[in-house]
């Protein structure tokens, strides 16, 4: 099993952990930021994407720091249960990785803008909604460290208190 390191707290700790992704503020992301951190890696198993359940994702880009562990919990999950139940059961649902955009809550970039945030299966734990994300999902990743919500279970990230 592939373990996180140290997570970083608060915002501040984020950026020393991880960079900055939109260093002049311009609602873009920093080339350089991008190259020195961002890799691109294979899903162990084919998702469908929650915006359209007709485009399948088979790869995603990710934060180097994270991107080991990320990979390590979703295999672990394909090694729970086939594939083919996971999409018959509609937990094969990929709401992203990297997404540069603020959090809506606090006006901050988004976990997701770090590339160290992953959302599955959006319609089992929406945020604020109910939590019905299945539990060996939630274990798969905070096993590895990973932090999620009651109140936005869908929602993995390797931060905490952002």
């Amino acid at each position: 099993m592939i373990e996180l390191g140290a997570i970083p707290y608060g915002m501040k700790e984020v950026r020393e952990a991880y960079g900055n992704p939109d260093m002049n503020n311009d609602g873009s992301v920093d080339l350089a930021w991008w190259e020195r951190n961002m890799v691109r890696k294979v899903l162990p198993y084919a998702m469908r994407a929650s915006w359209d359940l007709n485009i399948i994702a088979s790869s995603q880009y990710i934060h180097r720091a994270v991107a080991d562990a990320m990979i390590d919990a979703l295999e672990e999950i394909a090694d729970t249960v086939p594939p083919e139940f996971l999409q018959l059961c509609d937990c094969d649902i990929l709401g992203g990785v990297y997404n540069l955009r603020t959090n809506r809550r606090s006006g901050t970039l988004s976990m997701h803008s770090f590339g160290i945030a992953i959302d599955l299966n959006p319609h089992l734990g929406p945020l604020g909604g109910p939590d019905n994300q299945p539990e060996f999902i939630k274990r798969a990743f905070t096993r590895r460290g990973f932090v999620t919500f009651d109140t936005d279970s869908m929602h993995f990230q390797a931060a905490q208190n952002v």
